[in-house]
């Protein structure tokens, strides 16, 4: 390719990589999966190695279960792999991202402003766990570097095939990527030809995965409504909403990029945006996906159907960054630029910890988490101990009481057990237990281990003559005698068997 032809180029690319590797190595002593859909998603993809398919329907897409179930295919960890997986798509944004940015702006400030990104502390934060939104963001890198090389006047269809193909791989794992395909096909208006290609492209995933669930579930849009079902009905978000509620969800992911950014980047970006706007110059049309997609988060946070979760501000961040370049660029003296730059990128990490020293009221205001490395409270760390602790063997199940999204996956993550050996009570009282689930697992692990919490919701113990303990469970012609073992944070251990 012609970007990668100069020399000087390449250096700085690797010296890029290299920097985003070193950081986020250094990280993972210090971090832990505290995201309950980062479990989630590693189950799926472990399943996948026993039990091969095409997925064709769902709430979730598809393509980060076979990502995942590849990496454990070469390395079955089920804490590592996929955090290693998710670093090496981290990191590697950062090349169509300085190629890009190159091409909009200038090769120095493409230098700075991927520094920065390999600095960002969201990007960081969850390209230490198995979260979707790392692999989404590389995908729509790539075809946000296309899409630049097809509005040139050298364009072609294959620059416009590519990145259509990369933003419908991106569809395939996040839905964002479905709202993007018209706001990225808007900066091929005047590229007719080049436009019905990368729309093509683009639809791929969307309507195979719209045809997979009208004929499973009936229901075309079926992932994107049984979100927003989870969402309102079953999880009740919208229950008893105030006027600060309404604020702070209108308000959440604008204060996300700006917090997450760190305030001295964001500040930075949003100069670049206005003297682009001022200048008019060719730059300001890459607002039109950075705003349209913020308009969707908004709206769509405020009707609850899309949650607060400052990870999927993450493609956010991609879009904003870029005209911090604007910004650079208005310093004509070298040494100035070089100054500027230094102290905004130099500054990201620990700015991205100011939560901790803010006064109270002030911190209330800043959404959790933006700092640069995931971890989990003290008590999920007590409760793996001692669940390792307690482990006879690699043949025991595991029933978990629902104690917590954070604490309960984690701890479920970190014995390094198969997903079929656990299962996870559910972590809203409206729903039921899945007795299919529990009954084939106590087919095939007649002994194992049972947390249970204080005052639990769906594990109702009752005391023996013999001071043991009987769980029986609704419409499941088993019963389960249960010996205590130990009390920690307020979770009982015990050791279960099977009765009948």
């Amino acid at each position: 390719m012609e970007l990668f032809r100069s020399m000087r180029n390449q250096n700085r690319i690797y010296l890029l990589l290299c920097l985003g590797l070193f950081v986020r190595l250094i990280a993972i002593p210090f971090s832990a999966t505290n995201e309950a859909d980062a479990v989630s998603r590693i189950f799926r993809g472990w399943r996948l190695l026993s039990e091969p398919e095409l997925i064709t329907h769902g709430v979730w897409g598809p393509l980060h279960f076979y990502l995942i179930s590849g990496a454990m295919l070469i390395c079955e960890n089920p804490v590592f792999s996929p955090m290693l997986l998710n670093i090496l798509f981290s990191v590697t944004t950062v090349v169509p991202l300085y190629l890009f940015i190159r091409q909009e702006w200038e090769e120095l400030s493409a230098l700075y402003v991927s520094a920065a990104y390999i600095l960002y502390p969201p990007a960081i934060y969850n390209s230490l766990m198995a979260v979707s939104e790392v692999p989404f963001v590389f995908f729509v890198s790539l075809s946000l570097l296309t899409i630049s090389m097809a509005r040139k006047n050298n364009g072609n269809w294959k620059n416009a095939l590519t990145a259509g193909l990369c933003l419908t791989l991106a569809g395939a794992l996040r839905y964002e990527a479905w709202v993007l395909i018209p706001l990225m096909g808007l900066l091929l208006w005047n590229r007719k030809k080049l436009l019905s290609v990368f729309l093509i492209a683009s639809i791929l995933f969307p309507c195979y995965w719209m045809l997979g669930n009208y004929l499973y579930y009936n229901d075309a849009l079926y992932s994107v409504n049984a979100a927003t079902y989870w969402q309102v009905n079953i999880s009740e978000i919208n229950k008893n909403l105030s006027i600060d509620k309404i604020i702070d969800r209108i308000t959440f992911y604008p204060k996300t990029i700006f917090w997450g950014l760190t305030p001295l980047v964001s500040s930075a970006c949003l100069l670049g945006m206005v003297f682009s706007l001022i200048k008019k110059n060719r730059q300001c049309v890459w607002l039109i996906p950075l705003v349209g997609l913020l308009i969707v988060f908004m709206y769509k946070s405020l009707n609850g159907s899309l949650l607060l979760r400052t990870r999927y501000s993450l493609i956010l961040g991609l879009f904003t960054l870029p005209f911090a370049a604007e910004t650079i660029n208005c310093f004509s003296a070298y040494h100035r630029r070089k100054l500027i730059a230094f102290i905004l990128i130099a500054t990201m990490i620990p700015l991205s910890y100011v939560r901790f020293v803010l006064p109270w009221k002030i911190a209330s205001h800043i959404p959790n988490p933006i700092q640069a490395i995931p971890n989990v409270s003290p008590r999920a760390r007590a409760l793996s101990a001692e669940l390792t602790n307690q482990m006879r063997n690699r043949n025991e199940g595991l029933i978990l009481d629902f104690f917590g999204w954070e604490e309960t996956f984690f701890v479920a993550l970190m014995t390094k057990k198969n997903p079929k050996d656990i299962l996870i009570m559910p972590g809203v009282r409206t729903q039921k237990v899945k007795t299919t689930k529990l009954k084939k697992l106590l087919n095939i692990r007649k002994t194992g281990l049972l947390l249970r919490k204080s005052n639990s919701d769906f594990l109702h113990i009752e005391k023996t003559n013999q001071g043991k303990f009987l769980l029986k469970f609704d419409g499941l012609q088993k019963q389960l005698i249960l010996k205590k073992l130990s009390h920690v944070g307020g979770v009982s251990f015990f050791r279960y068997r099977v009765l009948k």
